[in-house]
C-alpha cells in the first residue's frame, strides 16, 4: 500500500523530474534547491518518490519544498518500480529521471532540454556527472560484450594495440568534452522525451535496481532512437548515497548489480550468455579470494 501526498503545482509543459529516495534526506533537501534553481524560467513540476524511508525524508519534502508532487511508499519497492510510479504522474514534454544524491547546475535543465529540442531524434540525453571531489564519472558507455566477445576482443587488442574496431579502442578515441552518440546513459540524471516513453514504454520492474538504465537505454536504441551525452550540462553526483550504509549492505547492493546485469543478458542476449556472464563473476570471486 502507499499514500500519495499531491500539492497544489502549475501543470508541466517543458519538464517533469522524478526523483526516486530511501533514506537520504539531507542530500534531497540539497537535490530539491538545486533543481528549485536551474528550473527557473522553466515550465517543471518536481515529483518525489519516497521508497519508505525512516529519516524523515517525506516531512522534511512537505514542509519545505510544497509545491513538490510526492509519493510516499510504505516500503523500499525497488528503483525501477518506483520511478515509473512517477512516470504514471508525469505531465512534462520530457521527463527526467534525476537521483537524490545529486545536485544540478545552473542553467543545466535548460541546456538539456535546449539540445533536446535541437535533435529532434535524440531520444534520451544525459549531462556530465562529476563527483564532489571534481573528478569526471563515466556516465555514458557502449552496450557490454557477449563472454565470447569479451574473450576475442581481448586476444585483438593484445595482438593489435593500435586497431580502431574493438569495444576499448572505439571508447579510448572518445572526446567526452563535446556532444556524443553512445549507447546508453547512467540513470542518476537522464532526460527522455515522453514519445519515447510512450513507444518503448517504462522502466522495466524486474531489475529491482541496477542495469535499469542501461536495459531502458538499450530498448530505445533498438526503437531507432539517438542517445546522446552532452558535457555541456553538468550535475554533481555524490554516488551511492543511499548505498554506503553498511559494509554488508554495500555487498549486497554489489551482488544485485551483479545479478542485475544477468538478467540483462538473458533478457537481450540469451540464456547462454547470461550462463557465461554468470561464469564469468563467480570466476573474479574466486580470484578475490
Amino acid at each position: 500500500m502507499r499514500v500519495a501526498v499531491t500539492t497544489m503545482g502549475c501543470i508541466a509543459s517543458d519538464l517533469s523530474v522524478i526523483i526516486v529516495s530511501w533514506n537520504t534526506a539531507g542530500l534531497l533537501e540539497t537535490c530539491l534547491h538545486s533543481v528549485r534553481r536551474s528550473a527557473t524560467g522553466l515550465g517543471c513540476e518536481v515529483i518525489v518518490v519516497d521508497n519508505g524511508s525512516s529519516d524523515g525524508s517525506v516531512e522534511m519534502v512537505m514542509q519545505r519544498f510544497p509545491e513538490v508532487i510526492l509519493i510516499a511508499n510504505e516500503t523500499n519497492i525497488g528503483y525501477a518500480r518506483a520511478n515509473n510510479q512517477g512516470l504514471s504522474r508525469a505531465s512534462g514534454r520530457c521527463v527526467l529521471l534525476l537521483n537524490s544524491d545529486t545536485e544540478v547546475t545552473e542553467g543545466a535543465l535548460g541546456t538539456l532540454l535546449a539540445y533536446m529540442e535541437g535533435h529532434p531524434r535524440v531520444g534520451a540525453v544525459g549531462p556530465r556527472l562529476v563527483r564532489p571531489d571534481g573528478t569526471v564519472q563515466q556516465s555514458c558507455d557502449l552496450f557490454p560484450l557477449r563472454p565470447w566477445e569479451m574473450a576475442w576482443e581481448r586476444v585483438v587488442d593484445r595482438l593489435w594495440p593500435q586497431n580502431t574496431v574493438t569495444r576499448q579502442a572505439r571508447m579510448t578515441r572518445w572526446d567526452l568534452t563535446q556532444p556524443l552518440a553512445v549507447d546508453w546513459l547512467v540513470g542518476a540524471a537522464l532526460l527522455v522525451r515522453r514519445e519515447v516513453i510512450a513507444g518503448v514504454g517504462g522502466l522495466d520492474e524486474r531489475f529491482w535496481m541496477y542495469a535499469e538504465d542501461l536495459e531502458w537505454c538499450y530498448r530505445m536504441r533498438r526503437a531507432g532512437w539517438e542517445v546522446h551525452y552532452l558535457p555541456h550540462a553538468t550535475v554533481y553526483h555524490r554516488q551511492r548515497g543511499s548505498s554506503e550504509l553498511t559494509p554488508e549492505l554495500t555487498q549486497q547492493l554489489g551482488r544485485q548489480r551483479e545479478e542485475s546485469l544477468v538478467l540483462f543478458y538473458r533478457k537481450h542476449y540469451g540464456a547462454a550468455a547470461a550462463l557465461g556472464l554468470q561464469l564469468v563473476h563467480a570466476w573474479k570471486r574466486w580470484r578475490k579470494g
